[in-house]
């Protein structure tokens, strides 16, 4: 069932048995969801909606339709989204970017609820440990990891992870058929090793979180930490297709934490 709060805290629920029917329930006119201004009011057929009270007095948490109540001004909503944006694109490590489009259009095209990946912060932090290499002269060193056993143990001695195409189509592709490089083997094989690699850190990092909360003050201090998240570098092939593929591929890397 479909659940969202009400300003009065109390719950409606929608029953519905797929995405298309929850779309179409949304817009029918059976359903009106009034503004957190008004008594909200639920008009509907017998049986289809079913209030239920909320636990306690908390806070209602925030639905979209909270949002466009609170944004009423739709116009400077949208315009506080577009100066954000042109602010994050102005960064010192876009400088060298040339863009033949505007703050505003990307924003047109992210909806309500504009989406942020983990592996946002990981280039982040790349950025600022490769801008450091550039100043002190060094490098980062690295290897490919072929599994979470690997990318461990690499936490602790080196602060990049490298994953190779030849690698992963050697020994974990998708269509479990080993074969050479240059593209040849299934276009999600690199970002499925990515997808497995990162959950991995992710993994180790709260297991360590946990571990270390229940130490007292004096054996965190003696017991340095390690930093598990070290930034994925992924060899993402280009011979999967044309412009749209190779923009649905790196999308996927995104989406899986490189």
């Amino acid at each position: 069932p479909f659940r969202t709060r009400f300003p009065t805290d109390c719950f409606a629920a929608v029953a519905v048995p797929d995405p298309t029917a929850l779309t179409m329930a949304l817009s029918h006119p059976a359903v009106t969801l009034m503004s957190s201004r008004c008594a909200p009011a639920i008009q509907c057929v017998a049986s289809t909606v079913r209030l239920l009270p909320a636990a306690g007095r908390r806070k209602p948490f925030s639905t979209l339709r909270d949002t466009w109540a609170i944004c009423a001004d739709e116009e400077v909503n949208f315009a506080r989204r577009c100066k954000d944006m042109e602010v994050w694109m102005k960064q010192e490590r876009f400088k060298d970017i040339v863009r033949d489009y505007r703050a505003e259009d990307v924003v047109r095209l992210q909806g309500h609820m504009p989406m942020h990946f983990n592996s946002a912060k990981m280039a982040e932090k790349l950025f600022r440990m490769l801008r450091k290499h550039q100043e002190n002269g060094t490098c980062s060193h690295t290897f490919g990891a072929l599994d979470p056993v690997q990318v461990v143990q690499m936490a602790k001695y080196l602060d990049t992870v490298y994953v190779s195409g030849w690698q992963s189509s050697s020994t974990a592709s998708t269509s479990n058929e080993p074969g050479p490089d240059v593209a040849d083997y299934p276009y999600d094989t690199v970002p499925n090793k990515v997808d497995q690699l990162f959950r991995a850190q992710q993994f180790h990092d709260r297991k360590q979180y946990q571990e270390r909360w229940q130490w007292t003050p004096e054996q965190r201090a003696t017991s340095p930490m390690v930093d598990f998240f070290n930034p994925i570098v992924a060899d993402a092939d280009t011979g999967h297709g044309g412009l749209t593929a190779v923009m649905k591929l790196t999308k996927m890397f995104i989406e899986n934490g490189a």
